[in-house]
């Protein structure tokens, strides 16, 4: 398959992902008895609770959608497109997966027109290039069944007291990710497809500080710590390291802006 190029300002995330490799899925909250991904599964597989024939665009090491797969019993194996080879290593362990190292802009332009009950992108969207949003939306459409559905579930921008990314990181996100208004708009002007719903969600999740601080020290979990200079790390974990005051955990804010679009 021909690779497309991609936007250069968007090296340096596929870098992040790379450098993390398959040892991504068994970081933070992405392990499958975390109380995140257990609630992330539920809401995500309301959204077509019949959903079949099922893909993910950007779906990392797999896991998740291994996860919801078998969630919803699904008949065929989830279609997996992620652009960093070494994060599908690890989709080798799943047997209900079928991965393709593949960008958003080729699952728009190959895969099966008229095709798909459910496709989804979390954590994913905000990485998609202000360029490509039209064709990769426009694709995402073409490929739904009739009545079959995209959601896009896109973590809202951090809010440093909230959740805690500090502000060097929090200040950063605006420049470094496209917006959930941006990714709307472009939804919004595709043709035949219905908005569904625009809704956020929100859960509070316990987490271990040390680890968390550790993710920030090894640029190991968000992309938005792989933007930050080697000083800019020490100031963070500085910074969380007095707001945590000494508590060894914390309550994690997951909040998303949800997208849900269905085919005509």
């Amino acid at each position: 398959m021909t690779k497309i190029p991609v936007s250069t300002d968007h090296d340096w995330q596929l870098q992040h992902y790379a450098d993390v490799g398959k040892d991504y899925g068994s970081k933070h909250f992405t392990q499958a008895d975390n109380d995140f991904t257990t609630w992330i599964l539920s809401r995500i597989a309301a959204i077509h609770p019949s959903a079949q024939r099922i893909a993910e665009i950007g779906a990392g090491t797999c896991i998740f959608a291994s996860l919801l797969g078998k969630k919803l019993s699904a008949s065929e194996p989830v279609v997996c497109y992620e652009p960093v080879a070494s994060l599908l290593e690890a989709a080798l362990e799943h047997d209900n997966i079928d991965a393709t190292c593949s960008s958003a802009i080729e699952f728009a332009q190959y895969a099966p027109n008229g095709h798909f009950d459910l496709i989804y992108t979390k954590d994913t969207a905000h990485h998609f290039a202000s360029e490509t949003l039209t064709e990769i939306h426009q694709g995402i459409c073409d490929s739904l069944a009739p009545g079959g559905r995209y959601a896009m579930v896109v973590r809202t921008p951090p809010d440093h007291d909230c959740v805690p990314v500090g502000r060097l990181a929090a200040n950063k996100w605006h420049s470094l990710y496209t917006s959930a208004d941006e990714l709307l708009r472009s939804m919004r002007e595709v043709s035949h497809w219905r908005e569904v719903e625009i809704t956020r969600w929100q859960k509070y999740v316990s987490t271990p500080v040390s680890e968390w601080l550790d993710g920030i020290r090894d640029r190991d979990t968000w992309s938005v710590f792989s933007a930050l200079d080697a000083d800019e790390i020490t100031r963070t974990v500085d910074e969380l390291t007095e707001q945590f005051d000494g508590d060894q955990w914390f309550p994690f804010l997951h909040q998303y802006d949800v997208a849900i679009f269905e085919k005509a």
